[in-house]
């Protein structure tokens, strides 16, 4: 899973000789700290993409990461996580497991540091150079496994709970719901909020496919009502007939 307009596609370093010329033109480079990493990879992004970095108040974190960049298009959201050449990965090594569910793509930016070993297999590395230049040097590829099972294996697990409709029908409502969720944290980073107020100012709205699924739950819930109070409404209308008859016959 990548985001469909990825910030960094055309910056990856395939071959060796690419990733040796960037790594010995940062080791010739003054030591860079995390802020200034963040100044090159806003100004690398700010021209087509939404950027939020990170802020806190009173201990709550309104931005899980360094920085975060969305894609108004796709609502899609790559995180980045800095660290600077004097920053250690203590902590970052836990922080990894809650950032993957997140984003589309997670990065670590850095300048000098080598890659950890320990880094899971789907999270990127960013290296940056002080002149400006960004490179990825390790893609970022986040894997739902869920996806690399089929249509008959939806099918019989559905069968399997009698739920009288398609495993295609639902892998699209279990997609949907990821597009929810998705939608929902795109506006947690990049919506404009009418602080007090409860609503947003600007806001980047659902598909019709999100907006479908979310009006079927409530269609079950009035199911429900209307099931629960049928008798009660089938005593009202007999009562209305038998007024209706004796309005019509006089007796």
């Amino acid at each position: 899973m990548t985001m469909n307009n990825s910030p960094f596609r055309d910056l990856h370093l395939w071959k060796e000789e690419e990733k040796a010329e960037a790594w010995n033109l940062v080791e010739s480079e003054a030591p860079m700290n995390a802020d200034n990493i963040l100044k090159v990879l806003k100004d690398f992004l700010e021209k087509e993409y939404l950027v939020k970095t990170e802020r806190s108040s009173g201990g709550w974190s309104y931005n899980p990461m360094d920085l975060i960049v969305g894609d108004e298009k796709y609502t899609e959201t790559c995180g980045i996580e800095i660290k600077g050449d004097a920053d250690v990965f203590d902590r970052l090594k836990h922080q990894l497991g809650v950032y993957i569910h997140n984003h589309e793509e997670v990065y670590i930016a850095v300048h000098k540091h080598k890659i950890p070993k320990w880094l899971p297999v789907g999270i990127g590395v960013l290296r940056v150079s002080d002149k400006g230049r960004v490179w990825v040097e390790k893609e970022s590829l986040l894997v739902d496994f869920l996806f690399i099972t089929n249509n008959a294996e939806w099918d019989m697990t559905i069968k399997a709970n009698n739920l009288g409709i398609s495993g295609h029908t639902a892998r699209r409502a279990y997609e949907a719901i990821g597009q929810i969720r998705k939608t929902v944290l795109f506006n947690r980073f990049f919506a404009e909020n009418a602080f007090g107020e409860g609503k947003y100012n600007k806001h980047y709205p659902m598909g019709e496919t999100q907006k479908s699924l979310l009006i079927a739950l409530n269609i079950k819930e009035q199911a429900k009502w209307l099931k629960k109070n049928l008798k009660a409404l089938e005593k009202e209308f007999e009562a209305l007939k038998i007024a209706s008859t004796i309005m019509e016959t006089g007796q």
